[in-house]
């Protein structure tokens, strides 16, 4: 498996994944923004040869001297659940931040779900107030 960051030629097939995400129709007037960033913002793809079959979507926003990276979100395709994308995509996502220099990386869940919640945790994250989570190199 290769994961490589996405770009506007991927524009496409991350907005068809991301609405499969939601459960949303997909409409190609309105295009993941891969390419137009008001903070740092990134899409990770993890591709099996040629089919793209997941991504991650994180941001790193920093404040003065706070840094902090946030996981907007994560799929990867049914068929290729449970077999490791998930955690090396989050784990890409992880070693982006830290080479940032984040002091904390969150990540929010929609909805109650008891697999998110012990992936998450089998990623080194920590449960805070609601449903968010956070990773940092203190843990």
């Amino acid at each position: 498996m290769n994961i490589r960051e996405a770009n506007v030629n991927d524009a496409v097939d991350v907005t068809k994944m991301y609405r499969k995400l939601y459960d949303e129709e997909f409409s190609p007037d309105a295009l993941i923004p891969i390419d137009n960033y008001n903070f740092i913002s990134k899409i990770f793809i993890a591709q099996e040869q040629n089919e793209k079959i997941g991504f991650i979507w994180i941001n790193f926003i920093e404040y003065g001297e706070s840094k902090y990276g946030y996981i907007e979100d994560l799929y990867v395709e049914p068929l290729f659940r449970n077999k490791g994308h998930g955690t090396m995509l989050v784990k890409k996502a992880k070693n982006f931040f830290l080479e940032k220099s984040a002091m904390a990386v969150f990540v929010s869940l929609k909805g109650n779900n008891d697999n998110i919640v012990k992936f998450y945790h089998k990623q080194e994250f920590n449960e805070c107030e609601g449903l968010w989570f956070h990773f940092s190199k203190k843990n």
